[in-house]
């Protein structure tokens, strides 16, 4: 995620802090050593939030650690001003998996609550939020309260929560993944609406927050599935572009430019001698024109720094590399030789017309049925040889379909 710093690692896991947390941290501040209160007030403010959030970390954590025992890398976790994220490489679809991964977190959660709640007893704390006078009870009957508000909120059954997950996973279970997802979609978005509905006679700023927050997450969430459920089975030859220009290392930039404006394409592979180079992105062409000679060598703005993969990749695993990273083309190899490029725009345009495809053959498919229903068996739909337009844009066997 843009902007975010790094903090360390964690059971090998990438931390980082995005830079806005800071300013949660100072608005803390200011609102206990400013208002009323003393600057000492402040401090202990900043380290209660501080580890509230450490809280948050130890339930990503218990997302990523379930995660890898089923074979899921965790690219990095982001504590963000709203919780925290864990960066999974993929979720799952087997039910059960997504199912175990999505609930280590609240568990994770709701062992901390019970943990700051018998410390709360053995000192006899009140359970509150009210900060009015910060004390080691109101510290820990506050981390009860919140973890325990943490759990609440992240079981509820809508995306982009982990009861969304949870239950897609159990509709997965009888209707199958894509279906599944579709449901919880539909049931997330249903509660969305009235979360912002119920906000405007309860007057709740965080309810209408909160409905906008699963209404977005949800159909996002939906939106990913439908492209991945399109592109299951395809590999990257499907949808690689196979027509594309190259650069040598010695070609100029100012040629190098021309070809940015007539190919209409983004990044080149500069090659030499048959082998790949490097990836030469418009941007950075572009930048070295306003800042160098356009007589300089291409091969000085060539970034060596690329991911490749092979015809026979899966195209779903490659959409969530382009999608969850800044890279905007990925360069096809085949026997040391580049055949091909491919981008998250290719991608969506070929999962876009998948879906088209599936779409009309649903429909003939249904026409053919009511058909065979009016004229019964051995009527004029029988035996008969049928030439539809699905079939004359449809791949052949084992390609598009």
């Amino acid at each position: 995620m843009r902007w975010s710093l790094p903090l360390g690692r964690l059971f090998g896991i990438p931390i980082k802090v995005h830079f806005t947390f800071f300013f949660l941290l100072a608005y803390v501040y200011y609102e206990f050593a400013h208002n009323g209160k003393s600057h000492a007030a402040g401090l202990v403010a900043v380290a209660l939030t501080c580890i509230l959030f450490a809280c948050v970390l130890a339930h990503e954590i218990g997302h990523s650690l379930v995660a890898r025992f089923f074979g899921t890398r965790t690219r990095s976790i982001v504590l963000l001003p709203i919780g925290g994220v864990a960066l999974l490489e993929q979720i799952p679809r087997e039910p059960y998996k997504e199912i175990l991964i999505a609930l280590a977190g609240p568990f994770v959660s709701a062992v901390l609550a019970a943990l700051f709640f018998a410390a709360g007893l053995a000192v006899q704390a009140e359970i509150t939020l009210d900060f009015a006078d910060i004390t080691l009870g109101t510290c820990l009957s506050s981390l009860f309260l919140i973890n325990a508000i943490l759990v609440a909120f992240n079981l509820i059954p809508a995306f982009p929560m982990d009861g969304g997950r949870v239950f897609r996973g159990i509709l997965s279970l009888a209707f199958g993944w894509e279906r599944g997802t579709i449901w919880a979609v539909r049931v997330g978005q249903t509660l969305a609406f009235g979360f912002i509905v119920f906000s405007f006679f309860a007057n709740h700023l965080g309810l209408l927050l909160v409905g906008f927050f699963i209404l977005f997450g949800a159909g996002e969430e939906g939106r990913l599935t439908r492209i991945r459920a399109a592109l299951e089975g395809a590999v990257a030859a499907h949808a690689m572009r196979r027509t594309f220009a190259v650069l040598s290392p010695d070609e100029t930039l100012r040629n190098a430019v021309l070809k940015v404006v007539s190919c209409n394409q983004d990044d080149f592979p500069v090659v030499a001698g048959g082998a790949l180079l490097g990836m030469a992105r418009h941007d950075a062409m572009l930048q070295g024109l306003e800042r160098h000679d356009p007589s300089t060598p291409i091969a000085e703005f060539v970034s060596t720094r690329f991911t490749s993969t092979e015809p026979g990749a899966p195209l779903e695993e490659l959409y969530v590399l382009l999608a969850r990273s800044d890279r905007r083309t990925i360069p096809v190899i085949d026997g040391g030789a580049i055949v091909g490029l491919l981008s998250l725009e290719q991608i969506n345009r070929f999962a876009q017309l998948r879906r088209t495809l599936r779409g009309i053959r649903r429909d003939e498919k249904a026409a053919a049925d009511r058909a065979a229903e009016t004229y019964g068996e051995g009527g004029p739909s029988s035996g008969s040889a049928r030439s539809t337009a699905s079939d004359a844009f449809a791949p052949p066997a084992g390609d598009m379909t």
